[in-house]
């Protein structure tokens, strides 16, 4: 369980210390796997593709397909109780 606090808390700090305990359900439900990552590739930079000449004749696509992660407001459940508002560290 250590393991899934660490987690949750690394999303977003403090989260697991102000949620419901999870039961015996939910954990057994829930795996988490650690490996070792041996190899990895980024390509990283900005602008266009740069491709070969011969590839600019291809029948084929080519592009960029932009992708961000952002954190968006917190929005309540419906079926909250109106009384409980958003806490602060989730604003």
């Amino acid at each position: 369980m250590k393991v899934l606090l660490q987690l949750t808390n690394r999303v977003h700090p403090q989260r697991w210390e102000n949620v419901r305990p999870v039961n015996k359900k939910e954990i057994l439900a829930t795996k988490i796997i650690a490996f070792p990552i041996e190899y990895s590739s980024a390509k990283i930079r900005t602008g266009p593709p740069i491709d070969e000449e011969a590839d600019y004749n291809s029948k084929y696509w080519a592009g960029v397909i932009p992708i961000s992660t952002i954190r968006g407001k917190a929005i309540s459940d419906p079926k909250l109780n109106p009384k409980i508002k958003i806490p602060d560290y989730l604003k």
